[in-house]
């Protein structure tokens, strides 16, 4: 697991955790959530906190899987992750209650093509 800060000064403007599978079976894939201040949206502090993820999260060993969930209304954030090299996978149906009433969540993710024990990428 690890989090990064975006920060303004002593102001917090920005999260990103990431957590990893914790059995064999899913070691090789994590998770994360991003939460940026409303008037630092569309200032590149996603996109700075994003490629710090991409790029902590390339060096781990046999890692090969970061995926995201995204409410569909939210058009900023799934065009950074589009911009960032993230995948459209699929969609959980009614899978958050943020405004009162289920609604859907997409599922992205970026894949490292990874030759397990060396480390070789082919995205950048």
């Amino acid at each position: 697991a690890a989090i990064f800060l975006a920060r303004n000064n002593d102001a917090v403007i920005g999260m990103l955790d990431v957590q990893s599978g914790k059995r064999p079976h899913n070691r090789h894939a994590g998770m994360f959530g991003m939460s940026v201040a409303r008037d630092w949206r569309q200032r590149g502090v996603g996109t700075r906190l994003v490629r710090a993820v991409l790029e902590r999260c390339g060096s781990w060993q046999d890692f090969c899987r970061l995926e995201l969930n995204v409410v569909p209304w939210n058009t900023g954030a799934i065009s950074l992750y589009e911009k960032l090299g993230f995948e459209h996978e699929g969609r959980k149906r009614k899978g958050v209650n943020f405004r009162g009433t289920p609604e859907d969540l997409l599922v992205m993710s970026y894949t490292w093509d990874r030759d397990f024990g060396n480390e070789s990428d082919t995205k950048p």
